[in-house]
């Protein structure tokens, strides 16, 4: 029940079928659902659980992030922008909690990656004219996060480690070509979104694979393929925005450049709280407005920025600790997984090494863009944490297997009655050993 709960999480927050179908409003599942499966997962978890997870170093960043998000309220200028921010990501970091402590098993975290893939493939297929006008940037009619192009190019960076994941690890040549033609599907949705931020975490997380892979030339050459396909496709704009990266002077860019200034002063002037969550957009428009800048305020466009600024600098080492971490606990899980080599040590590494991919890809389309509280950090913090766990449980019953099968087999012990007769150093039969009852009569002519 509660694992369906947390399917339907997804489905409500990803698509949002209010959007389509508003009659459903009425009904308050964005709201239901969530709630209603947190309170079974923190019901029906036992001691085990709430010890491991309250252990777990994500849950204790995840923790902290919220205790900054609750200082900001108690020091916002205004506390109901502060308040609000700090209900939504309170709500994510539940979610967290439930994909922490419930999804402990292989097939468990398969199927939230499948769900995953499934709504992005959804809310593509829901908006068409991203691919039938590509030479035009759409906005979604998601009524969730989605809604921006540069925002669904960034979820979907995300989930194409994950979609990676079930193509290594599949056996059978039909569910692998369904999963390569998802990858097609999602990187295609970030080139018609024409995200510059999209496309960098694309090839941060191809940088990735290929500096792991243990085949670079195999793996360069598949990533030339795939890339070769997608761009042959790919509108005439695409590649207009794309030589505009490093154009300073574009406006894009040369707003980018203004909140980052904007964000390094609010921290400098407010270094251990920021100006208060929510807070960006008011104070770059009132206290920390640039001279050239026209407009009522603009958002940070980078999670690095956008937590310096509105969390000081405690907020901002703590989102840079949070990816170090992970990125180097995978590593080190991995070395401990080669060194115990087993029929699944592939899937574990393939795991551990989607999970890293899908960290980077967020590390680096996120510095693009303002989406420190949209569900993503969140729901990756679980999934590296059930990934890992996952991982851990996998190791650890190879290693009592193999403890098993070495230990020593004693003989069991047989009844005197029932040994054989001891050889003489002649080669003669001992005599057999007198029955009991022979023993209890010559006993008795003993008296």
């Amino acid at each position: 029940m509660i694992y369906a709960g947390l399917i339907g999480f997804f489905l409500m927050e990803y698509i949002r079928p209010t959007s389509y179908i508003p009659s459903m409003t009425a009904l308050h599942l964005n709201s239901l659902i969530p709630l209603t499966t947190v309170a079974m997962s923190f019901l029906t978890s036992g001691q085990a659980t709430l010890a491991r997870m309250a252990r777990d170093p994500n849950m204790r960043m995840i923790a902290g992030v919220v205790a900054l998000l609750w200082l900001s309220f108690m020091t916002a200028v205004v506390q109901e922008l502060a308040w609000n921010t700090l209900s939504i990501v309170f709500g994510f970091v539940l979610m967290t909690w439930v994909i922490g402590s419930e999804v402990t098993t292989m097939r468990k975290l398969k199927g939230i990656v499948v769900t995953l893939i499934l709504v992005h493939v959804c809310v593509a297929a829901l908006n068409p004219m991203l691919f039938t006008d590509p030479e035009t940037r759409h906005y979604l009619t998601s009524g969730s996060f989605l809604g921006d192009g540069n925002d669904f190019a960034l979820s979907l960076d995300i989930i194409v480690p994950l979609c990676l994941f079930l193509l290594l690890d599949s056996k059978k040549k039909i569910v692998k070509i369904m999963w390569a033609g998802a990858i097609l599907v999602l990187v295609a949705g970030v080139v018609v979104t024409q995200s510059r931020g999209g496309t960098v975490g694309l090839a941060c997380m191809a940088a990735y694979y290929w500096a792991k892979s243990q085949k670079k030339f195999q793996t360069g050459i598949l990533v030339v393929v795939v890339v070769g396909l997608i761009l042959a496709l790919a509108p005439g704009n695409y590649f207009n925005r794309m030589k505009m990266i490093s154009d300073t002077t574009e406006g894009s860019a040369s707003a980018r450049i203004t909140a980052w200034t904007a964000a390094t002063r609010m921290a400098i002037d407010n270094p251990l709280v920021g100006v208060g969550t929510g807070h960006f957009g008011m104070m770059i428009g009132t206290r920390y407005r640039p001279a050239e800048f026209v407009g009522a305020g603009m958002n940070a466009h980078s999670i690095y920025f956008l937590a310096l600024g509105e969390l000081g600098f405690p907020g901002f080492f703590l989102l840079i600790g949070f990816i170090a971490w992970n990125l180097r606990a995978n590593q080190a899980l991995a070395k401990e997984v080669k060194a115990r080599a087993s029929p699944e040590t592939a899937t574990d590494l393939q795991l551990l090494s989607s999970l890293s991919a899908s960290l980077i890809s967020f590390a680096s389309a996120g510095a693009f863009l303002s989406a420190l509280y949209y569900p993503h950090i969140y729901i990756i913090a679980g999934i590296l944490t059930s990934g890992r766990h996952v991982v851990r449980q996998r190791l650890d019953a190879r290693s009592t297997a193999v403890v098993a099968a070495e230990a020593p087999r004693t003989q069991p012990s047989i009844h005197w009655a029932l040994r054989p007769a001891p050889r003489r150093s002649d080669g003669e039969a001992s005599p057999a050993r007198p029955r009991l009852a022979s023993r209890t009569a010559a006993g008795q002519s003993l008296r």
